[in-house]
């Protein structure tokens, strides 16, 4: 019985599907996808000299791709097989061409887009450059192209490496010197935010209902050219440029965020342009610039006291990264990725984001640091000190690697709190000081005020090649009321730091006039006192001293209501006081 019931139960579910499963026979398969194929590769330029960009443009059929950005769907690379037999491999990059419309004030796209590669050979000599591409099971590759690169241009500063004598300190890896990292972060907001309005004085240059138009892009183009242009001018070295939350996005800040052209896990192009021309004008006037990957954005969830990606989303941490290194290592004017803006955990500190950090390293072919403020990853930072700025002048005896004050500042008072970081850091065995606020700084006129002193007290003094100390201070005669800090090199030099007033105050204190102090430690020697006011490009006064111990005496000039800075060098023609 039991087996004639399942009989006829199997006829009856037979007859169901029965049908169905016919039309299902008869239906059309689902059309298989394309074979992928590279159909062009164009490298400009046609004989590229060295540590100069080439860049190499490739075309592949079989799309339309949804995600271009994401390797896993389609993935674009070229080997670059130099003279002396290495092979580098370096990623892709989905890029939109853009141009400038001065006359309608619109940026807007200028042609189809490529997959692009951006590689900078190091050496002279004959280049094999090879294309592949994979998507899924399918692979595709191209004919090598041979690129016969040239000599370097005698001005090609190379990449910034630590000092060779001072690993405190910054240098080019063809130029001699320091370079001194005196700048400000370009934190224009792009969109508008209560804090951001309330802070910046601005709505942002985009509406968020209507995302980012070819209006707005021109406006954010503008900004950050012009911005550059005037800090370049002003004489500082160094911007960061943020790429995330509201500044110049990428991607949203969350996935429940909603602005018509960004979205997670997909690379704004317009804003991906723009920061283009940020490095490339660094490259044109002599800065460098540090690129800022999050904060706080979705693929981080907060455990503890640990910005960890979760399980789920760390494709997507990678695929940022891979990313900006695709589209920014080529170049020197890039200093170095930082992976998080303010997140208060120390990343070598955990095997996932020391994963990430040696991931990043692979993919870099030139040796950009790793940044993370506020805990490092290549070197220290700070952020956000308060409330004075003397403490930067505090000697820094931390481990033999920068010391970078990261963001310091606020917008009270931009211009004062600008000029006594900056000093005090110079003063206090920093690697550089970059301002919290280039907007504010941009707002007040300011930026020649505060870089173009600093920029003439630093010109010819290759603090990297000094072992540095800090400098003890006596008190001598007069009042006091002077905050003293500084530093001496090699016992032949000397920067020195004379606080009165903290910038916080709107009201200085008097000044306390008739202040003498002894310096030490010094060889014995002829040597000239420099008193640099921090608005003036040239020394106020000079001093000549002749040290007969160890020692220095200094008579502080009168009427210091702010502060005051001082370089203490070898001067043969040098007279006791």
């Amino acid at each position: 019985m039991r087996l004639a019931r399942a009989h006829l139960l199997m006829v009856v579910l037979l007859a169901a599907v029965g049908p169905a499963s016919a039309a299902e026979k008869d239906a059309p398969k689902p059309a298989e996808a394309p074979p992928i194929a590279i159909t062009s590769v164009e490298v400009r330029p046609v004989a590229p000299r060295a540590l100069e960009r080439v860049d190499v443009d490739v075309q592949v059929a079989g799309g339309p791709f949804k995600n271009p950005d994401d390797p896993k769907e389609i993935d674009v690379r070229a080997e670059f097989k130099g003279p002396d037999g290495r092979t580098v491999s370096v990623p892709a990059f989905w890029y939109q061409p853009y141009r400038v419309d001065d006359v309608a004030k619109q940026v807007v796209p200028d042609g189809e887009p490529v997959f692009r590669v951006r590689y900078t050979p190091r050496v002279k000599g004959m280049y094999a450059c090879a294309v592949r591409a994979t998507a899924g099971k399918q692979e595709a590759a191209a004919d090598p192209v041979t690129v016969h690169v040239l000599g370097p241009d005698a001005e090609a500063r190379g990449f910034a490496r630590l000092h060779p004598a001072s690993p405190v300190y910054y240098q080019f890896e063809r130029r001699g010197g320091t370079l001194w990292l005196a700048g400000a972060n370009l934190d224009a907001p792009q969109f508008p935010d209560k804090t951001m309005a309330k802070a910046y004085a601005t709505a942002g240059f985009c509406e968020v209902a209507k995302g980012i138009t070819p209006a707005d892009l021109y406006e954010t183009y503008q900004w950050h050219r012009g911005a550059v242009e005037a800090l370049a001018e002003a004489g500082a070295t160094c911007v960061r440029l943020p790429l995330h939350s509201a500044y110049l996005p990428l991607e949203p800040s969350s996935p429940t965020v909603r602005i018509p052209g960004l979205e997670v896990g997909r690379y704004h192009a317009g804003n991906a342009w723009v920061a283009d021309q940020v490095v490339r004008l660094c490259e044109a006037r002599g800065l460098v610039v540090i690129l800022v990957t999050w904060n706080f954005t979705s693929p981080l969830v907060k455990e503890g006291s640990v910005y960890a990606a979760v399980p789920a989303s760390r494709p997507l941490v990678e695929r940022r990264l891979r990313y900006q290194v695709a589209r920014w290592a080529y170049s020197p004017a890039v200093l170095g990725w930082t992976l998080f803006d303010n997140a208060r955990f120390r990343p070598t500190d955990y095997d996932y984001w020391k994963a990430v950090i040696a991931t990043v390293r692979s993919l870099d072919p030139n040796g950009h640091f790793v940044f993370n403020t506020p805990y490092g990853v290549d070197q220290d930072e700070q952020a956000y000190l308060a409330p004075y700025g003397y403490p930067l002048a505090e000697f820094h005896k931390g481990p033999e690697r920068p010391m970078l004050v990261s963001t310091y500042g606020a917008p009270e008072r931009a211009e004062r709190l600008a000029l006594e970081g900056l000093w005090a850091a110079i003063a206090g065995h920093r690697s550089g000081a970059l301002f919290a606020h280039a907007w504010h700084l941009g707002k007040a006129e300011a930026l020649g005020r505060v870089y173009g002193p600093a920029a003439a007290f630093l010109k010819g003094e290759d603090l990297g090649a000094c072992a540095w100390r800090p400098a003890y201070f006596d008190q001598v005669a007069g009042p006091g009321g002077m905050q003293y800090r500084g530093m001496v090199g090699d016992r032949r030099r000397a920067v020195l730091y004379f606080l009165r007033t903290s910038a916080y105050r709107d009201v200085p204190y008097e000044p306390p006039d008739g202040n003498v102090i002894r310096v030490g430690d010094f060889q014995p020697g002829a040597y000239t006192i420099q008193w640099w006011d921090p608005a003036k490009t040239e020394p106020v006064a000079t001093q000549r001293v002749r040290v007969s111990d160890t020692t220095v005496f200094i008579s502080l000039p009168d009427g210091i209501r702010w502060f005051m800075a001082a370089k203490i060098v070898p001067g043969e023609d040098g007279a006791m006081p």
